[in-house]
């Protein structure tokens, strides 16, 4: 059996949701029968979608039922359709290597579904169980992840150099101002 866990955007503090538009009802559902859930969708139908996972959870005695907001008067389907795929998306495994080291992932990937590729029907499988051309996906979507990453921090460092830049052309403003300027200013 996977040990699946909550990713990042739900990770929390007391009385506080996940960072996003969208939220889970629920912090005490367990990941792991919900990632249970999200393989046995994926066996049966090829990929699990924000749909099916949704329908899977409408009954009271789904695992995952706990995730959604069932209240009309508080949320639509669409925002039910979000949270199912806010939890596709956020749910990571760790994966021992042989040697000992742990890296975390995200639990299930986006694909083509494998069963149907003419279909282009999408949805995700378990990245544990992604063979052949998933898993070349899934490398190279991890790639491009990385790339974007890459590109964020440069965009962030960046960002660093030009407040280091104005703060000191502020400075020299500030020096070249007469005390009496300073004081109205």
């Amino acid at each position: 059996m996977t040990t699946y866990e909550w990713g990042n955007k739900f990770l929390h503090t007391e009385g506080s949701g996940p960072s996003g538009s969208t939220k889970l009802n629920s912090y005490d559902v367990d990941p792991d029968h919900i990632g249970d859930v999200i393989e046995h969708i994926a066996e049966r139908d090829g990929v699990a979608t924000p749909a099916s996972l949704l329908d899977s959870g409408r009954s009271p005695n789904a695992p995952h039922h706990d995730c959604f907001e069932w209240d009309d008067a508080i949320a639509s389907e669409s925002y039910r359709m979000a949270q199912a795929g806010l939890i596709l998306r956020t749910i990571t495994v760790t994966i021992v290597a042989p040697e000992g080291e742990a890296e975390t992932s995200r639990g299930f990937v986006s694909v083509i579904d494998p069963s149907d590729p003419d279909s282009q029907k999408k949805g995700y499988i378990p990245v544990l169980k992604a063979t052949g051309d998933e898993a070349n996906y899934v490398v190279r979507q991890a790639a491009l992840d990385v790339d974007a990453a890459v590109k964020k921090l440069g965009a962030l460092k960046e960002f660093v150099e030009d407040v280091s830049k104005l703060r000191k052309v502020h400075a020299s403003i500030l020096k070249k101002m007469e005390p009496r300027q300073l004081a109205t200013a």
